[in-house]
């Protein structure tokens, strides 16, 4: 019956190798095992051997002495690497002083400190913000301290050689290099990643950058008076809300508004923003405007008044008529730049 168990979860961990090998789902490879959490464990940069063997160890099928002690083998009390009087699992994988000085490595490079289990530790480490080119390492240096623990015992156990912890290191980092320099994922700007990526002397790489655009408010040509409208909605409800500054050519502030419009979409907004403020400024007789905005569709209904919603075309006809007689300017500003008038329609709701 041993036999045969053995046989079994053999044949089922080489069918999952073969899937994985093959791009298959996570799933289906731990449905194979009887495994949940499959693709914590699993780095498609890394070798599919090692990433089933720490699948396996985190389900405890490794066959170790513990284990196969429970099978009616029987070992001596003793660990293969330090040779203390433990042998289990647990001081195999974090509690032996050999295995202890490759996790304090790692800890080091990390710059952060965790519990050393196998479990705990594991979550923990990859909890952290990481990058995506970091949280690759990461991966690949936990499965490769793991898989090179195994092999440096069976080494001993089976070969007589003893495996020196420097050796296992190097292993251990040139195999992570080799997998963050091969990824295809990129890295950030967060310090803390590119400082762990660093210490495995990595090549970073960016993102793909957008191209950026250079955005300056600019002042009112003398005698003029420059507003800047926005309109905002919120909630399932269209709760709407508009807001606007005037200032001078000097950039004082002459006056400002805030008008709460129950329900409406975000353009009706921006459209009622545009009236408010070109009714404001007849109030106040000024003959020169200047009108900022940020939403593109305003901009074209000066000129194509057909673009204005029918529940408001008779105020925007009027105030349209307004400006043919006075001195006036429309332009489109970025959102970022009118933060003011974002402001001024928040307060409105």
């Amino acid at each position: 019956m041993n036999l045969e168990s053995q046989v079994q979860n053999n044949m089922a961990t080489f069918k999952a190798h073969i899937m994985m090998k093959e791009g298959k789902i996570h799933d289906q490879v731990a449905d194979i095992l009887g495994l949940s959490n499959a693709n914590l464990a699993w780095d498609k940069d890394s070798a599919s051997a090692h990433s089933v063997f720490v699948l396996r160890l985190m389900h405890n099928r490794i066959p170790t002495d513990e284990n196969l002690t429970l099978q009616g083998f029987s070992f001596p009390y003793k660990c293969s690497i330090c040779l203390g009087s433990i042998k289990t699992s647990d001081h195999l994988f974090f509690g032996c002083q050999f295995v202890a000085n490759i996790w304090n490595w790692f800890r080091t490079n990390l710059q952060a400190f965790f519990s050393i289990n196998l479990m705990a530790g594991y979550f923990q480490v990859l909890r952290i913000y990481w990058n995506s080119q970091a949280l690759v390492v990461n991966k690949a240096n936990i499965i490769f301290i793991l898989y090179q623990i195994w092999q440096a015992r069976n080494m001993f156990r089976f070969d007589k050689k003893s495996t020196h912890r420097k050796s296992c290191i190097s292993n251990i980092a040139a195999r992570a290099k080799l997998v963050g320099n091969l990824t295809t994922k990129k890295a950030d700007d967060s310090l803390h990643s590119l400082s762990f990526l660093k210490s495995f002397g990595i090549n970073i790489q960016p993102r793909k950058h957008l191209s950026a655009v250079d955005v300056i408010w600019c002042l009112s040509a003398r005698g003029w008076s420059k507003c800047n409208i926005d309109g905002v909605e919120v909630g399932s409800t269209l709760l709407a809300a508009c807001g606007g500054i005037f200032r001078n050519e000097q950039a004082t502030h002459l006056i400002s508004f805030s008008a709460y419009l129950e329900t409406g979409t975000p353009v009706l907004a921006e459209f009622l923003a545009a009236i408010i403020a070109i009714e404001k400024a007849k109030q106040m007789q000024w003959s020169k405007l200047w009108l900022e905005t940020n939403c593109i569709l305003v901009v074209k209904a000066f000129s194509n008044p057909n673009l204005v919603s029918w529940k408001i075309k008779s105020r925007w006809l009027t105030c349209w008529a307004y400006t043919l007689i006075i001195e006036f300017r429309i332009s489109h500003i970025f959102r970022e730049v009118i933060f003011y008038a974002d402001f001024l329609d928040n307060i409105g709701l």
